[in-house]
């Protein structure tokens, strides 16, 4: 073991702490060669007479061996991890099969916070990717929404995505791919398709796709390039693809859907609020399925409704209070404006947060089923020079009459978790129903494609609710009454 060896080992020790552990013998080693290193460099000869090295020498070495203790004094201390290492090595050297050293990692990385708490995960390379891409709400791509089995029985375009490369090359939902880059799809799995279809922005990929009913052959040449996601749609789309921000059976009343609160969710609501029709006189903001993200954006959100007050509390180990977060003076949706949020089981974290802080405030009227009892919040820590992350619960989150939202594991229906909806406007959906109306929404929101005519005609009960919620608010119906409260 030479010098620079056991230093080498000794900054593997430092920046990772696994692969650190297996070298701690070596960086022992090493810092005991560097030590005698060190007394045979100190002085060098000349005949009889000793002389100083350099001293840039002198300091190098030094600082060296300092970083050598650091790193045993650390490996010392970190027993499990060296433990890890080894069951690692052995696994390798004596299991009755070659095995590869990335997923022996990424299953024990998994399985050290998994058990922690249902939200808590080791996120790997690609998975942080698919995450990023959903709260950037933008990636690179040609933009289109594909299935393959068992969804769909062959690699299908579900839908182009607005204004992508694909939108504009021509690609049309219900498009079979059969090709890419001149290879057949036939034996690939829809990974190995999409995989196929990524690359860097600016270069081209070659499609050749099957269009039913005729099974006519086209072949497309599209240039990949940045593509945007939305987060906030309406109910209907207009004829160039865009979003009709209101109801087409109640022009009167704005509907806006919140899928997800990324990075640009705040701005498209402000927008989509802004555009709404001047005879629009109150508004649905539906988060049925939303599963929450940005606790920033929930806030920004919240606040384009509110003037005043808390929003959020969090709070971290022992319940300490750590972030309080306040309404801003001035509102985006009109103060007089009535408002109905529509929740579901699946609304849960962010979704929550919007729904609990209006709902506190008296300033909507909360229409569905009760949510799902997320009311933690998660953070991410790169790992792996940012190619991974390790996603960990690290506070709690309250809502502004304090009540934490998160429902406990094996907690009851008569105990206070999630969000409620009002008195008088729950509304249950079975099984059946729920994936009718999720399977119509689906095809609804295709673009450019033929809306079945089934689509069209389901009936949505949450829907209907809100919208008499709208009236009742709106003084049309004797029930008004008893929410003039929430006008107020």
């Amino acid at each position: 073991m030479t010098f620079s060896g056991g230093l080498v080992n000794c900054f593997a020790l430092i920046f990772s702490p696994i692969e650190g552990a297996r070298y701690t013998q070596a960086a022992a080693a090493g810092m005991m060669t560097g030590t005698v290193f060190l007394t045979s460099l100190f002085f060098k000869r000349n005949g009889d007479a000793g002389a100083l090295m350099p001293r840039r020498n002198l300091i190098a070495i030094l600082l060296a061996l300092v970083v050598s203790f650091a790193c045993y004094d650390r490996a010392a201390h970190n027993h499990y991890a060296r433990t890890l290492a080894t069951a690692m090595d052995i696994i390798e050297t004596y299991y009755y099969e070659p095995v590869e050293e990335r997923p022996l990692f990424e299953n024990a990385m998994q399985g050290m916070v998994s058990r922690l708490d249902p939200y808590s995960a080791y996120v790997n390379p690609t998975s942080l990717e698919r995450l990023n891409r959903g709260i950037e709400q933008n990636f690179v791509g040609i933009g289109i929404l594909v299935a393959g089995p068992p969804q769909q029985p062959e690699i299908t375009v579900i839908s182009p995505v607005l204004d992508s490369p694909a939108h504009r090359a021509g690609i049309h939902a219900g498009d079979v791919i059969i090709e890419v880059e001149g290879q057949s799809t036939e034996s690939l799995t829809l990974d190995q398709v999409i995989g196929l279809i990524k690359g860097p922005a600016g270069t081209p990929v070659h499609l050749k796709v099957r269009r039913p009913p005729s099974n006519e052959i086209h072949e497309f040449t599209i240039v990949r390039d940045h593509v945007r996601t939305l987060s906030v749609l309406g109910d209907t789309r207009r004829e160039d693809g865009t979003w009709n921000y209101f109801l087409e059976r109640a022009p009167d009343v704005g509907y806006v859907r919140i899928t997800s609160f990324g990075e640009l969710t705040a701005d498209e609501l402000r927008e989509a609020v802004s555009s709404e029709d001047e005879g629009v006189r109150g508004l649905i903001v539906d988060l049925r399925g939303n599963p929450g993200g940005l606790l920033k954006t929930a806030v920004t959100v919240a606040d384009m409704f509110l003037d005043r007050g808390v929003i959020v509390t969090t709070r971290g180990r022992g319940g300490k209070e750590e972030d309080k977060f306040y309404a801003t003076p001035g509102t985006v949706v009109p103060r007089k404006m009535p408002v109905v949020v529509l929740v579901d089981k699946l609304s849960a974290s962010a979704s929550e947060i919007l729904a609990a802080c209006l709902q506190d405030h008296r300033r909507a009227v909360i229409v569905g089923e009760r949510t799902w009892g997320k009311g933690t919040v998660q953070r991410i820590f790169r790992l792996e020079g940012r190619r991974s992350g390790l996603k960990l619960t690290t506070a709690t989150y309250h809502r502004p009459s304090g009540a934490n939202i998160h429902r406990r594991q094996g907690a009851g229906e008569d105990e206070e978790w999630g969000v409620r909806p009002d008195a008088g406007y729950e509304v249950k959906l079975d099984e059946e129903t729920y994936r009718r109306l999720y399977r119509a929404r689906q095809q609804r929101d295709v673009l450019g494609g033929e809306i079945p005519k089934e689509a069209l005609e389901v009936k949505d009960p949450q829907l209907e609710r809100a919208i008499e919620a709208i009236r009742e608010l709106l003084g049309e119906s004797p029930a008004s009454a008893k929410q003039e409260a929430v006008r107020a």
